[in-house]
């Protein structure tokens, strides 16, 4: 999870009713569990990212440029972790 604050919506704050997924479709949310690409919500930020497709692409960008840090902070040079990110969860979305 992306937040030591797991427990509340990281949008409004209200108690966290469920774990939103950054990269999500085809099968990708196993992935994201393994490469903790997940932030808590409650249940109407939620629904609310996966209906609007502007915020459902901002998540996925998001979830890429965590990964990404974190494969820098190892000490792989930043075109490498794009590549990897790339082969891993099937594009780039930045």
């Amino acid at each position: 999870m992306l937040t030591e604050f797991n427990n509340i919506c990281l949008v409004c704050g209200k108690p966290k009713q469920e774990i939103h997924h950054l990269v999500f479709g085809r099968g990708l949310r196993e992935l994201a569990d393994k490469d903790r690409l997940t932030i808590p919500l409650c249940s109407e930020c939620h629904r609310e990212i996966h209906k609007n497709g502007v915020a459902a692409h901002l998540s996925k960008c998001l979830g890429q440029m965590e990964y990404e840090m974190e494969q820098v902070k190892k000490g792989v040079p930043q075109e490498v972790a794009r590549e990897s990110f790339r082969k891993r969860y099937g594009r780039s979305y930045l």
